[in-house]
Order: structure tokens, then C-alpha cells, then sequence
């Protein structure tokens, strides 16, 4: 079932240490999805959360992006991507045994990988959008989207 998370929690940011030498900081990914309406955003201090940011259109007027999303998770965030070919979706993985999906319509989900130790490590689309590699530190498998007759944007993955 799909889970609509709209609880208001404060995001667990690890401290800086500027006593010691090179402390992380900063960026650790950033991207765009299909149409460049939404970034998607992970920083050091906040491994465990993904920042969804929404802009508007070209067109749109007036011109003010805002953060709309943040997706905590339980584990550091290890990967985070975006579908190629629909514009609001994302898969993450927290090196544990499930990949984790969300859609601009808000709904988050966590589908389990059916092997054993099994940890996703990275998550890779295929260029149609509707399967994606999950890979660990050894191996890898498919995985799908589950598309029903009537609609062509099912968000199940198994």
C-alpha cells in the first residue's frame, strides 16, 4: 500500500567538526528530474534526508523555487535518481536490502528486494524508464514497474 507522509519531523543534521582538516560539508549530489520543474538535493550534514526543491515553469511568473519535499530515512541515503522518462519520480537506496520510491504526488513506498543479503547500494534506470538495476557491492538484479491496462505510470516496483 502507499504511504502519504505529511508528519512534520526536524531533519537530524551531523555537526561539523572545523577543528579537524577537510570536514565535510556541503553537496554530495544534486539533479534535475525529466523537465527541470523539481532538484533533488543531499548534503553531508543530513545523510539521512533527500531536499526536493520546485520550480516553476519558464513561463510561470512569478519566478520562486521553494523547497517541497523532504524524504528522511532511517539509514544515510548511499543513491538517489530520478526516472528519464516521468517527470516526478525517484528512487533511492540506503544500502539496505529495499529500494525506496517516491512521486511528485507525494507518495512514498519501500519495496524489499527479494534475495538474501542483498543491500542496494546504487539504483540505475533503464532508459525507458520502467526498469532499473539494482546493484550491491557483489551483484545486481532487475527490477520492474508494474503497469496496469489503465495506467501507464503504476508506481509498484517488484
Amino acid at each position: 500500500d502507499r504511504v502519504h507522509a505529511y508528519q512534520s519531523s526536524p531533519v537530524p543534521l551531523i555537526r561539523v567538526d572545523a577543528t579537524k582538516p577537510h570536514p565535510k560539508s556541503g553537496l554530495v549530489q544534486l539533479e534535475w528530474n525529466l523537465d527541470g520543474t523539481l532538484l533533488m538535493a543531499r548534503f553531508e550534514q543530513a545523510p539521512t534526508a533527500i531536499h526536493i526543491y520546485s520550480f516553476p515553469k519558464p513561463d510561470d511568473e512569478p519566478f520562486a523555487p521553494r523547497l517541497s519535499t523532504v524524504l528522511l530515512h532511517n539509514k544515510p541515503v548511499v543513491q538517489a535518481r530520478w526516472n528519464p522518462t516521468q517527470t516526478g519520480y525517484l528512487a533511492a537506496c540506503c544500502g539496505t536490502g529495499a529500494v525506496f520510491t517516491w512521486d511528485v504526488g507525494n507518495v512514498a513506498e519501500c519495496v524489499g528486494v527479494p534475495a538474501k543479503e542483498f543491500d542496494v547500494r546504487d539504483v540505475r534506470w533503464a532508459p525507458d524508464g520502467r526498469g532499473m538495476a539494482l546493484l550491491d557491492k557483489e551483484a545486481f538484479c532487475c527490477a520492474f514497474m508494474v503497469v496496469e491496462d489503465d495506467d501507464e505510470y503504476a508506481d509498484q516496483v517488484y
